[in-house]
């Protein structure tokens, strides 16, 4: 089954959006941010959903997310809500507070501009408390 690539989006326009949020420290820039958490997202997901976010990602953050995806097997790892948020505050040194704020302004920047089918199959896969980011 092909899977339809979302409209390219602007890297750094998704990286502002994430700025704007007012939520990331000064020396971590939105586009990492994006990276870190959906580099997360994707080992949480199956091969298959995690291959297809990765198409639907822009360009640069498909870069950053694709090694991940491309060197795994088709089963995700089984992790919750708060293993989720102390992998996000590992790779960018932040606090768990701080990662989850983090995690929920990536969501937001991203969601808006993916397929809403692909973000209810993403969704699908998760436990409760991770949708709830």
């Amino acid at each position: 089954m092909a899977t339809e690539r979302a409209p390219e989006v602007d890297t750094s326009e998704v990286g502002a959006e994430i700025e704007e949020q007012g939520v990331l420290p000064p020396a971590v820039p939105g586009t990492e941010a994006a990276s870190a958490v959906l580099y997360v997202l994707a080992q949480r997901l199956s091969g298959g959903e995690s291959r297809d976010l990765v198409v639907s990602l822009p360009p640069a953050l498909r870069a950053r997310v694709e090694v991940c995806v491309m060197h795994r097997g088709e089963k995700g790892e089984v992790f919750d809500r708060a293993e989720f948020l102390r992998r996000v505050a590992t790779h960018l040194n932040v606090t768990e507070p701080q990662a989850e704020a983090i995690a929920r302004a990536v969501f937001a920047a991203v969601q808006r501009r993916l397929p809403s089918k692909e973000v209810q199959d993403m969704a699908s896969q998760l436990p409760r408390d991770l949708r709830a980011l």
